[in-house]
């Protein structure tokens, strides 16, 4: 990938497209979701998306999503307090899976424009530097 004719900049957009999409709550289908981001963002590295998804690992994942969750409790000034106003058990439930599922959407947003901005200007320096590097001339020896 560093190697071919793609640009930091392509690269980078690559990076921070697949951290975009491995951060959404929609596991299982980051996959599906990153090809079809490969085709419509043209520019972006292809590869390089499919790097950026990895940072969905199944480690990583309950952190992440708890993480998420937490901001989203936060931007959504949610307590979840309000599910328990329910008597019935199955409208208690989708309204517990409805208020978290909103919260981790909303968290996964907030966390991956961020992080997918720092992805992005951190790669473009790395490969860079990483291209400066490997294009100098060595150093003479005595």
């Amino acid at each position: 990938m560093l190697h071919e004719n793609s640009t930091p900049e392509e690269i980078g957009l690559g990076a921070a497209v697949g951290v975009m999409i491995g951060l959404s709550p929609f596991y299982g289908l980051h996959t599906v979701i990153a090809l079809v981001a490969a085709i419509l963002v043209r520019k972006a590295n292809k590869i390089a998306i499919l790097i950026g998804i990895q940072i969905s690992l199944p480690p990583l994942m309950p952190l992440i999503y708890f993480a998420e969750y937490k901001i989203g409790k936060v931007l959504l000034l949610s307590d979840g307090s309000y599910a328990e106003r329910f008597n019935d058990t199955d409208l208690s439930l989708f309204s517990q899976f409805n208020t978290r599922f909103w919260a981790l959407l909303a968290g996964s947003f907030v966390a991956g424009m961020i992080l997918s901005a720092l992805t992005y200007f951190l790669t473009v320096w790395l490969v860079r530097r990483y291209r400066a590097r490997r294009c100098s001339p060595a150093p003479a020896t005595l």
